[in-house]
């Protein structure tokens, strides 16, 4: 498998991360039953393009593949000179328990130290038991519950090791 940065000149990757983020939007009212391959094209293209690439100025969106397959996705904003937040993290219902969620937020790790982020913010739906196990096991600790208009979230929060970090702190 490989891990890499989105490609913002790939039609295919930014209309998969548009079907990604609209399921992960659904997804209180689906309970995760939606596929990307079940949507049809976006035809929002231009305007997912436009919005990417004005995020993009400060977020990292890393993707997994698997045989020119798509298996997972990771969205990242930075909020404030100290704080990134996660958008989203998505891996495919058969890619699920191979630890891709681990190696996604050590991406994520990683790119926080390099951007001398403080720590990570993450919300997670109260009923979605399996991303708050993954948080959990890759060092994020819960914080609150937060009432939204789309439902109730569970906030972790990682702190990010500085200079003398065991994960390093290569160039972007």
């Amino acid at each position: 498998m490989i891990f890499r940065d989105l490609d913002i000149n790939n039609k295919y990757e930014i209309d998969f991360v548009a079907k990604v983020h609209t399921i992960l939007a659904i997804s209180n009212f689906d309970g995760y039953k939606t596929k990307p391959e079940d949507l049809k094209e976006s035809h929002l293209w231009k305007t997912t393009l436009d919005f990417l690439n004005k995020k993009l100025k400060n977020s990292k969106i890393d993707l997994v593949i698997d045989k020119d397959n798509i298996v997972g996705v990771q969205w990242v904003e930075i909020i404030n000179s100290d704080e990134l937040r996660s958008h989203m993290v998505w891996v495919r219902e058969e890619y699920r328990g191979k630890d891709l969620m681990g190696k996604l937020r050590k991406l994520l790790v990683e790119w926080g130290i390099r951007k001398n982020m403080k720590y990570i913010i993450s919300a997670i739906e109260k009923d979605n038991i399996s991303a708050q196990k993954g948080q959990l096991g890759v060092g994020f600790v819960f914080q609150n519950e937060q009432l939204r208009e789309d439902g109730t979230y569970l906030v972790y929060k990682k702190e990010l090791k500085q200079s003398g970090s065991s994960v390093g702190r290569a160039e972007d």
